[in-house]
């Protein structure tokens, strides 16, 4: 590859980088608008919801080698130290009390210090309620089961060409792009007779719904087969197969193109990797929605000088404002094959941090994610309905 390209290729990652950074995500006032609407509850699931958790309870598949994920905080938060904004240690003794009692000041930065550990892998389940409402029509009551899964580093996807690689490698490390990755979530959508009707899967800094019946398989048992991508932690559905699959780094009217058809590929984006052969045993924890994890408003990671590279806040900041309802975020990520309405509808809406969908977007998203439902099987349709 000629040195030109290779040059932009760079000046390209410290633009959308810099872009990406030059405000403190958590602290958006949208997201304190969010919460006063769907305040995080400081209580545990109900015996029910743990229920309902564990019966739909997915399975992960890594690929052979790949690390496996972890406990946040016996495998995370237990190696480690927390700093304020002048960089002055506040403890190196970080558990989760200390942890929730800091989880409000932004400017609090945790830095892991990586030692092997490995206590049994962990996954994080809770229940969110909302509604599909289009037009007059009466609305539509979901139970969404939500399951994030950790990593102790979030890396860059596994196949991108061999120059971007070694570009990369120079700036930094594709494995260890930034200290920790909790943004590795999927979330099942239930009808009111506790069907699963769909999933949607985090992807970057987009998601993907898919319908049962449709885009992927339910299982009689009800256990979604989930691949983890290697380096980047994505998840995509499952496939004893190495499998490649588009990826890009923002959902926009830019990418999105490439993302549904193939063409006009972005300078920055590549390809995931999955290749699940592991079945990884978990155990499942349940955690209050208020607790550090998911709200922690500072850095959970280390921050480092290429903007981009910094920890994340909570897991709960996974996505911008507008789409954090979970009905938003179950529609409005719904799209199909060569999907040129879904191109256009995204064009009309600027995929901006602070936009919201107008209403006659979100409709139209809505009804997309309705007709297609009720067109796949019998028990969508009049379990929905």
């Amino acid at each position: 590859m000629n040195k030109v390209l290779q040059i932009c290729f760079v000046f390209s990652i410290l633009f959308y980088a810099c872009a990406s950074d030059d405000y403190q995500f958590s602290q958006l006032p949208e997201f304190r608008e969010y919460y006063k609407k769907y305040p995080p509850r400081e209580t545990e699931p109900t015996v029910e919801e743990k229920n309902l958790l564990h019966r739909f309870r997915p399975r992960f598949f890594l690929a052979d080698g790949q690390e496996p994920f972890i406990d946040f905080y016996q495998d995370y938060i237990t190696y480690g130290y927390l700093v304020d904004e002048k960089g002055s240690v506040i403890s190196s003794n970080v558990d989760q009390a200390l942890l929730n009692k800091l989880k409000n000041d932004p400017d609090i930065v945790f830095i892991h210090t990586y030692k092997h550990s490995q206590t049994t892998p962990a996954v994080y389940g809770r229940v969110d309620y909302d509604g599909l409402k289009v037009a007059s029509q009466d609305t539509i009551e979901l139970t969404f089961l939500t399951y994030n899964i950790v990593f102790r580093w979030s890396g860059l996807p596994a196949g991108l060409s061999q120059w971007k690689k070694s570009v990369l490698n120079w700036i930094g490390s594709m494995k260890d792009w930034h200290q920790l990755d909790h943004y590795v979530l999927v979330t099942l959508a239930l009808n009111q007779q506790s069907v699963p009707v769909a999933a949607t899967m985090q992807q970057h800094n987009y998601q993907t719904t898919y319908i049962f019946g449709k885009d992927i398989h339910l299982p009689p048992d009800g256990r979604i087969k989930v691949d983890i991508a290697l380096s980047s932690n994505e998840m995509y559905p499952h496939s004893k197969k190495r499998t490649e699959h588009r990826a890009v780094q923002f959902l926009n009217s830019e990418s999105v193109y490439y993302l549904i058809t193939g063409d006009k590929k972005p300078l920055l984006a590549g390809n995931d990797i999955t290749h699940g052969t592991n079945d990884i045993e978990y155990q499942l924890e349940f955690l209050p929605q208020g607790d550090a994890f998911y709200l922690f408003q500072g850095k959970l990671g280390e921050s480092r000088r290429l903007p981009g590279r910094d920890g994340p806040p909570g897991a709960d900041y996974n996505t911008i404002p507008a789409l954090k309802p979970k009905a938003t975020a179950l529609v409005a990520f719904y799209r199909r094959e060569d999907d040129m309405e879904f191109i256009e509808l995204l064009k009309k809406w600027d995929n901006s941090v602070k936009s919201v969908p107008g209403s006659e977007i979100l409709e139209r998203y809505t009804k997309r994610f309705i007709e297609d439902l009720r067109s796949v099987s019998k028990y969508s349709v009049s379990k929905l309905e």
